[in-house]
């Protein structure tokens, strides 16, 4: 015996072996995979020769590794298969999903002893549908089985159509996007610009209410006026009736004497309101002049602070340094700020606080004066009635309803504007908005 390996295989005898038996009747032997001295899958392939009255027999063995290459040439695709089983359905190739060498396989299929040519089936499998082809070998009792995926072929077409509707999901989803996107732009600049004419036909229908105002604050203030004069002139006749020697006598003296005073006083009140009136009506034309904001309220603050004090009310100013100049008519200014601040104090009544701050809006170019107290606060329902001409929140007697009126109408002649917000036991907020220079 002559040998050539990595293997020791001197002094073995193979005579007794299966293989050896078949080779000599046969003339060749081709074995299932197995382990033998190897202790490695391997088979062995046996070819007999016999010449000049000898007989020689050549025996192969072949590692099963070398072998399933050649098997797995016939996977395709990503779920494509091959393999081979003998006649137990003993694997002799690894299959490339699930199973190894020379372990026992169930087929899908039913095989009923050798036949002829390929034969074909669909089958479904772990709830896939799969394409099975099986064959036998010649000269040994091997069959092929080969698996494929159908969808394998189609995939590059699946993937193509898969592509498509990604493409139109992702386009629908830019337009819807957009289309929100957009109607949301426009919503918000339509509630915009209907802010904006509400603002400007509250600002037109005050500006209306203000020049039918001051017509008529005109008319009734020289109406008035004629009859304060004369009523004026007959209490200082009667003053001077009664410093006669005569009347002092009378037992009325100095009832008739206070009455007159009283009649002079509320003459005296009657004629301050139709100049107010007048001076309203009027609508003088601001002088103007460059004003510093924080040094102007704190001035005005300053001609309050005795009350404020009587009251136990504290006037706090918190006044931004170096704000710009604001170009108004500094008198008018002072009106509407001592306007705010003496209502501020009416508000609180007794034990409160008037916080007053000034600050800079750079990205509108405005000064703001804000105005807080901690007073009884305005009813909702009444804040949008604040600014109207004789409307008033103070007790009858305690106020005209002219103040926020006229001081609206100043605001807006200087070129600024005036708002207000209130919470009903919190207190109320005035802010007053001047160009910056």
């Amino acid at each position: 015996m002559a040998y050539a390996g990595p293997y020791n295989l001197q002094g073995i005898n193979y005579q007794k072996e299966e293989w050896f038996a078949k080779v000599v009747t046969k003339g060749y032997y081709i074995s299932d995979v197995f382990l033998g001295f190897r202790k490695y899958p391997h088979i062995i392939i046996a070819v007999l020769r016999r010449e000049g009255g000898k007989a020689w027999i050549m025996r192969a063995t072949i590692d099963s590794d070398i072998f399933e290459s050649f098997v797995k040439r016939a996977q395709m695709g990503r779920k494509g298969d091959a393999f081979l089983v003998n006649e137990k359905h003993e694997l002799q190739t690894s299959p490339r999903f699930g199973g190894h060498a020379m372990e026992d396989m169930e087929l899908p299929f039913r095989v009923e002893g050798r036949f002829q040519g390929v034969r074909i089936q669909e089958l479904t499998v772990s709830h896939r549908s799969y394409l099975y082809g099986w064959t036998w070998l010649e000269n040994k009792d091997w069959l092929l089985v080969i698996r494929e995926d159908p969808e394998d072929e189609l995939r590059p077409l699946f993937e193509a159509e898969y592509l498509i509707w990604v493409l139109l999901a992702s386009g629908v989803m830019v337009i819807v996007a957009g289309t929100i996107a957009v109607s949301t732009a426009v919503v918000r600049r339509l509630e915009k610009t209907e802010r904006e004419k509400a603002e400007l036909d509250a600002n037109l229908t005050q500006s209306g209410k203000m020049a039918a105002l001051g017509k008529m604050a005109a008319g009734v203030a020289h109406e008035i006026n004629n009859p304060l004069a004369i009523i004026r002139e007959q209490a200082g006749w009667i003053k001077d009736l009664l410093e006669e020697e005569e009347i002092r006598k009378v037992p009325q003296y100095q009832e008739i004497a206070d009455s007159v005073h009283r009649i002079e006083h509320h003459v005296e009140r009657a004629k301050n309101v139709t100049h107010r009136m007048l001076g309203f009506a009027r609508r003088m034309e601001p002088a103007m002049h460059a004003v510093d904001v924080s040094k102007l309220v704190a001035e005005t603050a300053q001609f309050l602070k005795t009350e404020a004090l009587l009251r136990n009310i504290d006037i706090r100013l918190d006044l931004a340094d170096g704000l710009p100049a604001t170009n108004s008519d500094p008198t008018q200014l002072q009106q509407v700020f001592l306007n705010l601040i003496d209502n501020a104090i009416d508000a609180i009544g007794k034990n409160g606080q008037i916080t007053i701050t000034t600050r800079l809006d750079q990205d509108k170019n405005e000064i703001a004066a804000i105005f807080a107290d901690s007073g009884c606060g305005i009813p909702a329902d009444k804040l949008d009635k604040i600014f109207d001409p004789f409307f008033t929140t103070k007790k009858p007697g305690e106020g005209t309803g002219l103040g926020l009126s006229i001081a609206f109408g100043i605001i807006e002649k200087l070129g600024g504007r005036i708002t207000v917000t209130s919470t009903v036991g919190t207190g109320t907020t005035f802010t007053v908005f001047l160009p910056a220079s």
